[in-house]
């Protein structure tokens, strides 16, 4: 079976303490190694969502709770009812390593109608309005939808995924494993009553490999097959950046020295400062001690705030044209 490589998707707020740098809230990528790979992010509690979201995304609000109702409805929530969203933040998340806040594509379904009442999700059109307005930032485009499941799965072979319409669920189909002749699923609510129909890979986390055969089948009620059902196919087009270190500060490896930089040290600075001891920039021990040894800009042996805030000053007066001597 195929394994990728995982990446968080971190927000760091900060402030650069001097005149030369306003507060910024910067989005950046953070290679980490404690995250199960491949893996389906939980929609609700009963799933696991919030075990896996304060083991791997302790800075993500909980998004079981985050309500979702439309129009004069109460009490209805993205954990009792966004599979359909998490169709495509798996999907995303699995071919990128880009994770898409659940709150995010929630939010673009009520603003833009595309919410239906009760547990029912979202409308078709969400797929292809959500990719348009999003795919760009996360890599992915919409690619057409299709109710048959022989056609959903050639674009798996293909390199694409399917979020997928089983009966009263959505899920992802992300992988082909050619030698085994078996897709990669990921399912957002694997406590659920089909779950005990199939042999899991990685149950805790919604992990599962099945035949053409069985995804093929009629959609019927506890099980997968999705054939004569919606699904909404998706392309992608990132490419993991070639990284390369030779500047010091560049933790990123991109080659210049920015506030991503300085907002990855923050990030580790605080894990650190938490307890979390384990927590590295790189799974490769090779390349941790390189971003160890450039991360620590002013050679005093450790990894704080200090460093972050060097960084941001050289960015600050290198985007201002100033020289530095830095």
């Amino acid at each position: 079976m195929k394994i990728k490589k995982a990446f968080i998707k971190t927000v760091a707020i900060f402030s650069v303490f001097s005149i030369l740098m306003p507060k910024h809230l910067i989005s950046v990528e953070v290679r980490a190694i404690n995250i199960p790979s491949p893996i389906a992010w939980q929609q609700n509690r009963e799933s696991g969502a919030e075990v896996q979201r304060e083991l791997y995304l302790p800075y993500e609000e909980n998004w079981c709770d985050i309500p979702w109702n439309r129009g004069t409805e109460t009490g209805n929530t993205v954990g009792a009812a966004g599979c359909s969203l998490f169709s495509v933040i798996n999907s995303v998340y699995y071919k990128t390593g880009k994770f898409i806040s659940p709150a995010i594509p929630a939010q673009f379904a009520l603003d833009y109608g595309y919410r239906i009442p009760g547990v029912d999700g979202v409308g078709l059109g969400f797929f292809d309005a959500f990719a348009d307005s999003y795919g760009e930032e996360y890599g992915f485009s919409f690619a057409g939808d299709t109710t048959s499941a022989y056609t959903a799965l050639e674009h798996v072979r293909n390199g694409g995924t399917a979020c997928s319409n089983i009966s009263w669920h959505w899920i992802a189909v992300v992988d082909y494993d050619p030698e085994t002749d078996m897709y990669l699923v990921l399912d957002s609510a694997q406590s659920c009553q089909r779950a005990n129909n199939v042999t899991w890979t990685d149950r805790e986390n919604g992990v599962l490999w099945l035949d053409e055969e069985t995804l093929c089948q009629p959609s019927k009620n506890g099980y997968y097959g999705f054939n004569n059902r919606y699904s909404e196919l998706l392309s992608f087009s990132y490419v993991e950046p070639v990284i390369s270190y030779e500047i010091e500060g560049d933790v990123n490896g991109n080659g210049e020295i920015d506030v991503d930089d300085a907002s990855i040290i923050l990030e580790y600075y605080a894990k650190h400062s938490a307890g979390f001891e384990d927590f590295t920039f790189q799974d490769d021990p090779e390349l941790e001690d390189i971003v160890v040894r450039f991360a620590d800009i002013n050679g005093d042996g450790s990894i704080t705030v200090d460093d972050a805030t060097i960084i941001l000053e050289i960015y600050a007066r290198e985007s201002a044209g100033l020289l530095t001597n830095e």
